[in-house]
């Protein structure tokens, strides 16, 4: 609006198209196919690493740039010339996150938890082979994608509890939605495990998922004390 208002680009006015990919990988590349069919000359989007990576191949193919503020799979940008990113990588925020948890937290050993796929795959990679580089030890790894998948954590995890185990930290390569649900139930079990996650983490909208909750109301944190995320912040313009 404020282009257009002030004569648009060499006189010629902005239109913005908007569509929704579902966050699927599917729908995202028959999105991608509608844009390349229509007159559009560029694409902010998409939102996740996983429909970035599939539409980035469409647009690729046709010539039509696009740049994402949103997802953090390396091989998005990396294999890629007309796909931009705005936001860091999931090898940079897996550095720093080993190096925040054995340097500054001082935790010798994390279990990780990570949902299959573009995101939670590579940043779990990252972070595992970043950590052991430092001396760190990786004794636990789960994937959780399934509600089946979850309680099988939960019960690893209490039985660790109660056999009196290091409690060590949980790092947690999730999908917000997967992450809240899983955070949710181990807290309702007493389990205090710290836990750092990615940038999925550290959206308020993960903190917001719990705020009607009788447990947050009668005990503000109840569900996101010991709770770490990461997220990139540009510090010529962050004041």
């Amino acid at each position: 609006d404020q282009i257009n208002e002030n004569g648009g680009i060499q006189g010629k006015k902005l239109e913005l198209e908007v569509y929704d990919d579902q966050n699927d990988p599917l729908i995202a590349a028959k999105v991608a196919h509608k844009i390349v069919d229509s007159d559009a000359l560029a694409v902010i989007g998409h939102y996740s690493s996983s429909t970035s990576l599939i539409a980035g191949k469409i647009y690729q193919a046709y010539g039509i740039p696009a740049v994402t503020g949103s997802a953090t799979a390396d091989d998005i940008t990396k294999w890629n010339k007309w796909y931009f990113s705005t936001t860091l990588t999931n090898s940079s925020q897996g550095l720093f996150i080993a190096d925040y948890i054995n340097k500054i937290l001082k935790r010798p050993r994390i279990k990780i938890i990570y949902t299959p796929g573009d995101y939670g795959t590579t940043l779990a990679s990252d972070v595992a082979a970043a950590f052991r580089s430092l001396g760190g030890e990786v004794v636990n790894q789960w994937t959780l994608s399934t509600d089946a998948e979850r309680d099988r954590i939960i019960n690893d995890l209490v039985a660790a509890q109660e056999a009196g185990a290091d409690p060590d930290l949980i790092f947690m390569a999730v999908e917000r939605e997967k992450a809240a649900n899983l955070i949710a139930k181990s807290k309702l079990y007493g389990l205090n495990y710290p836990i750092f996650g990615g940038d999925s983490l550290a959206d308020v909208s993960l903190a917001e998922k719990f705020v009607n909750t009788p447990e947050e109301r009668d005990n503000p944190g109840f569900f996101t004390n010991n709770i770490y995320g990461i997220a990139p912040i540009i510090f010529d313009i962050s004041g």
